[in-house]
């Protein structure tokens, strides 16, 4: 009488806008902006920029972590 007991499907996002997403939380955006001055300074100074490396390692890490964490739970 009212029609099929369904819900609408909804656009799904691909995976990699969700992952990219992830980038534009304020922390992290601060984060990638310190890691890219320290690597900038690191280069400026002569020396191999390690912080700045360790920064972006860190932040991928931690926002690859999130994503799965969000997909697979």
């Amino acid at each position: 009488q009212h029609g099929e007991n369904t819900f609408p499907e909804s656009e799904r996002i691909p995976w990699w806008q969700e992952y990219l997403g992830g980038f534009t939380d304020t922390t992290i955006v601060i984060l990638i902006i310190a890691a890219f001055i320290a690597i900038v300074l690191g280069i400026l100074s002569g020396k191999l920029p390690y912080d700045g490396i360790a920064i972006l390692v860190a932040v991928v890490l931690a926002t690859t972590v999130s994503f799965v964490n969000e997909v697979i739970w």
